[in-house]
């Protein structure tokens, strides 16, 4: 089993262009129909790009990935792809390397929170996805888990 580590990150509002997919690679269907929008629009090209999404945890053929991508306050969605501004929120954040980690992961993270000494916030549980670049099998996901409250170490991030 992999070591499970968690840290504090305070993800500050932005506004994001997102899209849903629903089917059996939701989380595939959704990123590549946000590639080929932001794509043509340079969005993509970020040196510091960051890619966020999340899951329904329905199974097949209700499964739903939803997939974000911060973007100017002044990009407007067409199409399926909307936008709107997200508040942020403090979260616990531990990191897999490979989605086979993921669930097992956000199983810990659940165990974690209920031994600790902090509620689930009410912002959106988040994966963000590091290195989207290709069809990378290995890619390194942070794990984000709304938490009610800053944390009392002055240290988080």
């Amino acid at each position: 089993m992999q070591e499970f580590n968690i840290r504090f990150v305070r993800l500050e509002p932005m506004h994001v262009a997102s899209v849903t997919a629903t089917a059996h690679d939701a989380e595939t269907q959704s990123w590549n129909r946000l590639k080929a929008w932001a794509e043509p629009k340079g969005l993509l090209s970020q040196p510091s790009l960051r890619v966020f999404g999340y899951d329904n945890c329905q199974p097949d053929p209700n499964h739903q990935y939803t997939t974000w991508i911060p973007v100017e306050n002044e990009v407007q969605g067409d199409g399926d792809i909307r936008t709107f501004d997200f508040s942020g929120g403090w979260y616990a954040v531990t990191t897999v390397h490979g989605s086979d980690k993921i669930s097992p992961a956000w199983q810990q993270l659940s165990q974690w929170l209920k031994r600790s000494e902090y509620r689930s916030g009410h912002h959106q549980a988040l994966e963000e996805a590091v290195g989207m670049n290709g069809d990378t099998p290995q890619i390194t996901f942070h794990l984000y888990l709304p938490i009610d409250r800053p944390p009392q170490d002055s240290s988080a991030q």
